[in-house]
């Protein structure tokens, strides 16, 4: 009820804008997934054909999965069978066809790992700069996503410690232009601008003021505590649980 709104408001006014709603999700949210569905709704205003991304996201995920397990030292034929059971999970089959936004998240998130230990691993700076649009579009998906920058600059400093410098030293003008372009880019795709706009409109970034933030726990020790437990009956519940409602 908000994310395919926003998108007939910003198709009717031929660009993007602050809407001004009062269902406030129809300016706060992250956009990057409507921003796919946009071209789509205006060749085909059904909304029929909006499982598209998601449905593309499904096909890569295999292959972008058993990329990530090999730069972890999974071995290959291992690998090979994980490939198939990770996207074997409800989640991802039931959402492949749908028009939810976590779905394409899921091959975003691996993509930008991959590349970044595969340019730690190689001295890549195609793979750097890829890996770090890669992580950056994932946020402009879901905010919660940010939260794995810190491991994923991990996985990456690697390179800049090892072959950063190098580039430095051989060629600083094209290395500054180079890293400049994807530092800019990044921002441009990721959560930032939707972020500034937010704090700027709304006077928070997260788009909800702390007194409307009711999905937000009061306290850290609260989300340390529950978070995992929450995790671990979510990934143990089977797909099919008769029982589910007592």
């Amino acid at each position: 009820w908000y994310r395919l709104p926003r998108i007939f408001h910003w198709l009717a006014e031929h660009r993007w804008h602050w809407i001004g709603a009062a269902e406030r999700r129809l300016d706060v949210v992250m956009p990057g997934i409507e921003f796919l569905w946009c071209p789509l709704l205006a060749w085909q205003p059904s909304g029929r054909t909006i499982f598209i991304p998601n449905f593309l996201a499904f096909l890569l995920l295999p292959g972008t999965a058993f990329s990530f397990f090999r730069c972890i030292g999974v071995r290959a034929r291992t690998a090979w069978w994980w490939m198939w059971l990770l996207p074997a999970g409800a989640v991802y089959v039931f959402q492949a066809g749908s028009s939810t936004n976590d779905a394409i998240s899921a091959p975003l998130v691996l993509m930008s790992f991959t590349l970044a230990l595969r340019a730690g691993r190689t001295g890549s700076a195609a793979a750097a700069g890829w890996a770090t649009l890669a992580i950056a579009l994932a946020t402009n998906q879901k905010q919660p996503i940010a939260a794995l920058g810190l491991p994923w600059l991990l996985s990456l400093w690697p390179f800049v410690r090892r072959f950063l410098p190098r580039f430095w030293q051989e060629a600083p003008v094209r290395t500054f232009a180079g890293v400049s372009g994807v530092l800019l880019g990044g921002l441009l795709v990721s959560m930032v601008p939707i972020s500034i706009l937010n704090q700027v409109k709304v006077g928070n970034w997260m788009g909800f003021p702390p007194a409307e933030q009711w999905f937000v726990p009061k306290h850290l020790g609260v989300s340390v505590v529950v978070a995992p437990i929450m995790l671990a009956v979510a990934n143990l519940l089977p797909p099919v649980m008769p029982d589910a409602a007592r």
